[in-house]
């Protein structure tokens, strides 16, 4: 009962001061008699970060899985090789290994109640074709917003998922800042956001 409550208020967002709302107590007393319902505390320091760990592990199984079968065997590296060669001569020195690559969508922004937040989201093909994305973080961002900071704190949520030694490209907005700490990685590519380029070009004009 205490997982599912959990899950309940990770899916709906709720506060946990829901758990001790009388109106859920007695609810609980109606379909669950003998059951005692955790305070607040006990599910923000314990049940919720507890549900975390098993959702992120799940994840990143997921993840390192689809890295695994991403792996070509030599026969096909050679076959994929040849192909391309066939259609590009100038590709003599292309290597391919796997089939997998992951490109990354960031973000900060303040909340309303004026906490700053780092947002971090990765997307990748599987060998199947199956589109897949997982949000990896949403971090709280206290620091100043400089491009070492964000690249630090990039790497920090890369290495949390074991991700750090990975070719990377990040689709970001043009915020200065985001754009440099992007610059700062050898290991980092970088693509704009259409949409705000768009939005960008589109104010430039009118105003």
């Amino acid at each position: 009962m205490t997982l599912a409550i959990s899950k309940m208020i990770a899916t709906d967002l709720l506060p946990y001061a829901f758990v001790e709302g009388q109106g859920f107590k007695n609810l609980m007393a109606t379909v669950c008699v003998n059951y005692v319902v955790p305070s607040r505390t006990s599910f923000s320091r314990h049940h919720i970060p507890e549900l975390y760990k098993a959702v992120a592990d799940k994840v990143k199984n997921i993840m390192h899985a689809d890295i695994g079968e991403g792996k070509f065997s030599i026969y096909e590296r050679m076959m994929i090789k040849l192909y391309l060669n066939i259609i590009f001569s100038t590709l003599d020195n292309f290597e391919i290994d796997a089939i997998i690559r992951f490109s990354f969508t960031t973000d900060g922004w303040t909340s309303i109640n004026g906490m700053p937040y780092l947002s971090l989201t990765v997307h990748y093909i599987d060998r199947d074709f199956n589109l897949k994305h997982f949000t990896l973080a949403i971090k709280d961002f206290d620091e100043s917003h400089t491009a070492r900071n964000i690249a630090n704190k990039l790497q920090a949520i890369l290495r949390e998922w074991d991700l750090v030694e990975q070719k990377i490209c990040f689709t970001t907005d043009n915020a200065r800042n985001i754009v440099a700490a992007v610059n700062l990685v050898p290991q980092w590519d970088r693509i704009p956001c259409f949409i705000h380029t768009l939005q960008l070009g589109m104010l430039y004009l009118c105003y």
